[in-house]
């Protein structure tokens, strides 16, 4: 590097150094300066907020799954509590449901006696009205006691569980599956004359109700030999609600 070049190398550097020590470079830096402490507070005020607003989203996230479980309590609470005021005699007969615990553990339960046992320990999913109990008693001496809880016990665990109460197609695979060929119907075959639709009809919940479907033993008038089952499918309250459990009802 010449002389020359060396000495403009030395003005431009004390142009530069006097540039940097001017009033206005001295503002501007510490313009920045400022700004950039701004800058902090905002971002740090900024990384809070965002902080307390995650904290926020897990509350109102555990908030809505306590409002859900509650939901969920209640609605079993009142299907519990719709059940039981509808129910028949076992609401208040401790000893029958104690006595038909036993005849279950037997193995030979009585037909009310399955609807006692059954409706207790079912109640979110089962509702047996007072003309079932009526009708099972009248049938007290059904003899195939066994498989008529089978198939009630079937109805509201496994056919309850796989959906297959709503639709209930008699054809249904499903449905042979668990009662059979002849075992269960999603409607009476023949034409019903208007007693027999009446006889098929309870009242339920302050309506009066066609219960056509029906789980069946047998096919004689004999209420000894033969067993029919009619219930309806309340898909609001998710309920099966039985109206008769007896001897076959006339056509």
């Amino acid at each position: 590097m010449g002389h020359a070049d060396a000495l403009d190398r030395r003005r431009e550097l004390d142009r530069l150094a006097q540039a940097v020590d001017s009033p206005a470079v001295q503002v501007a830096a510490e313009d920045q300066q400022a700004l950039l402490k701004d800058l902090k507070g905002i971002l740090e005020m900024a990384l809070e907020e965002n902080a307390r607003l995650e904290a926020s989203k897990k509350d109102l996230a555990a908030e809505v799954a306590r409002l859900g479980a509650q939901e969920v309590s209640l609605r079993e609470q009142l299907n519990r509590t719709s059940a039981r005021s509808l129910r028949g005699p076992d609401r208040a007969d401790p000893q029958g449901i104690q006595d038909a615990a036993r005849a279950v553990l037997a193995g030979n339960p009585t037909l009310s006696q399955t609807l006692r046992f059954l409706s207790e320990n079912f109640p979110q999913r089962m509702v047996a009205l007072p003309s079932a109990y009526k009708s099972a008693e009248e049938s007290s001496g059904f003899l195939d006691r066994r498989k008529a809880y089978q198939m009630l016990q079937t109805l509201v665990t496994t056919f309850y569980e796989e959906g297959l109460v709503g639709r209930g197609i008699a054809q249904d695979p499903q449905c042979v599956r668990w009662f059979g060929r002849d075992g269960y119907a999603s409607h009476e075959k023949r034409n019903l004359t208007p007693d027999g639709r009446q006889l098929r009809t309870f009242p339920y919940d302050g309506q009066m109700v066609f219960m056509d479907a029906h789980l069946k033993i047998g096919a004689s008038e004999s209420p000894a030999e033969c067993m029919r089952c009619h219930f309806h499918w309340d898909a609001e309250r998710r309920l099966i609600v039985i109206g008769h459990l007896g001897k076959h009802i006339r056509f």
